[in-house]
């Protein structure tokens, strides 16, 4: 017998603390699946926080607590929804901004893995069936239709069958065993192919930036420079040693509508080992990329705010762009009843890997983004607030382009340190 702790869906600050259910089915049960629960008479959608294993009987339980427990009505996943990571990010995000943690989640995942009843109707994975040649041979055909689709496939071995037309040509062909039919997954969302781009030469104050940068012993760098002062060629020269150390990026951006600009960089550069994650796409294209992130097909991940909550895996390298402390949900902070406001800049990004010290927790990294960036239309050595961080800066390669170092917000409060220390790159 185990005893579920359970956040029901309702975001209400009365309600957010967890509910004990009683489970004792054939299937593996952890923390952060969902399950399906009576609630009050409602079928209703909860996720498990903990799992406690108990030898008493629902009698003995009953005694024991003054109240017979109920027991869940259905398991909903597989598989936890979110990374250890991700997790310890959701309490940081509801404990800082007095946020229901259900709401939290449900800010974070996509539609159709949100605890909430309405993921049941929300976006699936989508198939297609395409055609794959088999036999070349156009013996025995009898058409000049089954002729033409089986010399299309010789030049292209797989072709979406709503694109070869005739359903009686192809039939006739499947039964020759000269094709067959296979379902591959459908991309929703495309981004522009572009020709590959070979990395540029770096001038003398890209270089000094980049050096002071992976050489640096602190979590935070900034870089400053005017617009048109190489800034982008650093980001990509830094992605790519990263990448080449089996870390992943991630690039926040302030607005969504310079998204494409940032992804049209990095693309050229990298391919198609770029995703994006912000609340312009649509509920089926979100959903495609969350999972194109999460199962480690994408290494680069660009966004807006809400990328933050990307479920990238061994993050080495976290950049953002203009920060802009403005930028935040359309909730009242005030309201907790909703889904959580916050900025991008104190729910920040989590990173991994820069050499001690001082050593830092993983999960904790992503809340202390506040500190990090800002990119500068001057040449100046503005200091940031200190009510925001407590600054130091390092030299300036030059007026256009320079480095400087920032230490943690005092705001922030180090918790258990990571064994593996990870380093941020701000600008």
């Amino acid at each position: 017998m185990k005893i579920l702790d359970v956040y029901i869906e309702h975001g209400k600050a009365s309600l957010d603390r967890p509910f004990s259910y009683l489970y004792d089915g054939p299937n593996d049960i952890e923390p952060f699946f969902r399950v399906m629960v009576d609630f009050h008479g409602q079928r209703i959608m909860g996720f498990v926080a903990a799992v406690h294993e108990s030898n008493a009987t629902e009698k003995e339980l009953e005694e024991a607590n003054g109240f017979a427990l109920n027991h869940i009505l259905e398991v909903v996943d597989s598989e936890p929804l979110l990374n250890d990571e991700l997790k310890q990010l959701a309490k940081e995000v509801s404990d800082y901004y007095l946020a229901p943690y259900v709401s939290v989640l449900q800010s974070m995942l996509p539609l159709s893995l949100r605890p909430a009843r309405s993921a049941l109707h929300g976006p699936k994975i989508a198939y297609e069936t395409w055609v794959r040649l088999l036999d070349p041979s156009e013996d025995d055909l009898t058409s000049e239709k089954q002729v033409e689709i089986l010399r299309l496939l010789k030049k292209n071995p797989e072709v979406l069958r709503k694109d070869l037309g005739s359903p009686s040509a192809i039939q006739k062909l499947l039964e020759f065993k000269k094709i067959e039919l296979f379902r591959k997954e459908k991309e929703r969302f495309h981004l522009e192919e572009y020709e590959k781009e070979q990395p540029r030469v770096l001038t003398f104050e890209q270089e000094k930036a980049l050096e002071t940068i992976l050489l640096s012993h602190k979590e935070v760098t900034l870089l400053q420079g005017v617009t048109g002062s190489g800034k982008t060629e650093v980001y990509l020269a830094l992605s790519e040693k990263y990448l080449s150390a089996n870390k992943n990026v991630l690039m926040l951006v302030p607005e969504i509508s310079l998204t494409p600009i940032m992804v049209e960089y990095f693309s050229r550069r990298f391919q198609n080992n770029v995703a994006i994650l912000h609340s312009g796409l649509t509920p089926a294209e979100k959903y495609d990329e969350y999972r194109k992130i999460a199962q480690g097909r994408a290494h680069i991940v660009i966004g807006a705010r809400s990328a933050v909550f990307a479920p990238l895996q061994n993050i080495g390298l976290i950049m953002k762009s203009m920060s802009n402390p403005i930028s935040r949900t359309p909730f009242p902070v005030t309201t907790p009843e909703k889904s959580p406001s916050y900025a991008a800049n104190t729910s920040g990004p989590r990173s991994s890997s820069a050499p001690p010290p001082p050593p830092w927790n993983p999960g904790l990294a992503r809340a202390k983004a506040s500190m990090s960036m800002s990119s500068s239309r001057t040449a100046s050595t503005r200091r940031p607030s200190p009510r925001r961080a407590s600054s130091t800066y390092a030299s300036q390669a030059s007026r256009s382009l320079g480095v400087m170092r920032s230490f943690p917000n005092h705001l922030f409060k180090k918790l258990k340190t990571s064994s593996t220390p990870r380093s941020r790159l701000s600008f």
